[in-house]
C-alpha cells in the first residue's frame, strides 16, 4: 500500500547498521519517497539538515554508541516530523520525546510506512491519505 503522505518526500534516514540503513532505505523509495542519507552517525545527520532538503526522518535512537536525540532536537524545533527506530524498549527514550512515534527492530517496513505517514500528516495539521492499491 502506498501512502500519498510519502510521495516526493525527502526522508532522512540516519542509521549504523548498513543492511537495516538499505532496507529502510529501499522501502521509503518503494512509497515514492527520495532518500537523504541513509547516514551511519549522528554528526552525518546535522550536517545532512544544514545541507539538503528534509521534509520527514527516521531516526536509530543509538548510533555508533551515541544517541540520536541531539538531531531529533533539532528536527523538532524545525517542525520536522520523525519517527524513531530502535532495538532498545521506549522507555529509552527522554519524556519530550514519549509523544514520537516508534518503531521496534527487526523494522515492519509496512509499519514504518504507517508511522512515518502519520507523523507527516499530524506536523501538517492533515489526516493520511492512502492511494488504494491498483
Amino acid at each position: 500500500m502506498l501512502f500519498a503522505d510519502l510521495l516526493g518526500k525527502h526522508i532522512l534516514v540516519v542509521e549504523d547498521d548498513y543492511l537495516q540503513a538499505s532496507a529502510l532505505g529501499a522501502a521509503l523509495e518503494e512509497q515514492g519517497s527520495e532518500i537523504v542519507g541513509p547516514f551511519p552517525g549522528l554528526e552525518d545527520g546535522l550536517s545532512a539538515i544544514e545541507h539538503e532538503p528534509v521534509d520527514a526522518a527516521v531516526l536509530d535512537i543509538q548510533v555508533n554508541a551515541t544517541k540520536i536525540f541531539p538531531l531529533a532536537d533539532k528536527l523538532a524545533e524545525r517542525g520536522i516530523p520523525f519517527v524513531f527506530v530502535t532495538g532498545y524498549n521506549r522507555d529509552i527514550l527522554p519524556a519530550r520525546f514519549h509523544g514520537r512515534d516508534c518503531v521496534f527492530k527487526p523494522v515492519c517496513m509496512d509499519a514504518l510506512a504507517v508511522a512515518l505517514a502519520t507523523s507527516i500528516a499530524n506536523a501538517h495539521g492533515e489526516h493520511g491519505h492512502k492511494i488504494p492499491p491498483a
